[in-house]
């Protein structure tokens, strides 16, 4: 697609993402009953509320650790990284569409003078050991909840499952077999052309991906992977609970498995509005609460979420700023 073409794409679903922004939030103001969610915050645990905090910097801790090994660069500071990943994980959280995920690159290049293509290479393998990880977790569930997950919900699951274990075979095909990809992209190499340029991007991206064959690193990342998932949802059950609600933990991950897929749709809103609550409600109704409660729910836990990410990237910056002054003062 031409320059123009992406440009044009990136503007419409940037306006799209407004549209349903706004959409969202004229919904809620006219839908949700605002005094019982001011019960519900007023009645809020705060112990439980900081523990949510602290699972919460945990998992980004271990993100953190992931890109570290991702990486493969023992010279990198673990402060100014982690501020980078706090800042990453603000801007994805925050900006529509997933625009987010270029901001992790592009902060790695000026922070931390790491190559875009192999920061956007590791980018890559971050997501699919993620993609993998929930597969895992959502076969457990499914096996735990098979008699309370409706049929054509059972069919969407199976089928992402397969889905990943495709995607990730062809993964580790594709690293294990280093000379049929390089042939395949040399054979598109046109000197002075926009394809070349793009060729030699792919390859840097691929070669990013490498380290985990070149250094064995898969269960390493599986393990990380999985930590992170488990602080995610660990994360969910201690906002609900902060927030008066019982609920089991296994609850809680068919929250974030259902949204998975409409996190994934193109088309979200800023600081993930729309899809949190259709995904919290969806998965609460499920378990037979009244969409009342169910909706009071998902605003009162987005209001937290953004509240954390809001403090996540100001610690980012806390963090980047401090490695800054010690560096100029070296």
């Amino acid at each position: 697609m031409l320059p123009w073409g992406i440009f044009i794409l990136k503007k419409l679903n940037l306006i799209l993402a407004l549209v349903l922004t706004l959409g969202v939030i004229l919904y809620v103001l006219v839908r949700l009953d605002w005094e019982d969610v001011g019960h519900t915050f007023l009645s809020l645990n705060g112990y439980v509320l900081v523990a949510a905090f602290c699972v919460y910097l945990i998992n980004y801790f271990f993100r953190m650790i992931r890109f570290k090994v991702l990486l493969n660069l023992e010279d990198i500071p673990i402060l100014p990284l982690l501020g980078v990943t706090h800042l990453y994980g603000m801007y994805l959280y925050l900006m529509p569409a997933k625009f987010g995920e270029v901001t992790f690159p592009i902060l790695l290049k000026r922070r931390l003078n790491v190559d875009i293509r192999t920061s956007t290479g590791t980018l890559i393998v971050a997501r699919l050991f993620d993609f993998f990880s929930i597969a895992l977790i959502l076969l457990l569930v499914l096996i735990l909840y098979w008699g309370l997950v409706p049929m054509n919900m059972q069919l969407v699951s199976v089928g992402f499952c397969i889905f990943v274990l495709i995607l990730f075979s062809l993964f580790i095909w594709m690293i294990r077999n280093p000379s049929r990809i390089t042939e395949y992209l040399e054979k598109r190499n046109k000197s002075g052309t926009i394809v070349h340029k793009i060729r030699d991007f792919l390859m840097g991206v691929y070669h990013g991906t490498r380290i985990v064959e070149e250094q064995k690193k898969y269960l390493t990342l599986l393990a990380l992977s999985l930590v992170i998932w488990l602080c995610v949802n660990g994360n969910f059950f201690l906002i609900t609970v902060s927030l008066g609600y019982t609920f089991n933990f296994f609850q809680i991950i068919v929250v974030s498995i259902i949204m998975i897929p409409v996190t994934l749709f193109p088309l979200q809103g800023f600081a993930n509005i729309g899809a949190h609550e259709v995904g919290w409600v969806t998965a609460f109704t499920l378990f037979n609460f009244p969409y009342d409660a169910a909706l009071n729910i998902a605003i009162s836990s987005h209001i937290i979420h953004v509240l954390f990410v809001l403090l996540l990237g100001l610690l980012g910056i806390v963090m980047v700023s401090i490695q800054r002054s010690i560096s100029g003062s070296a």
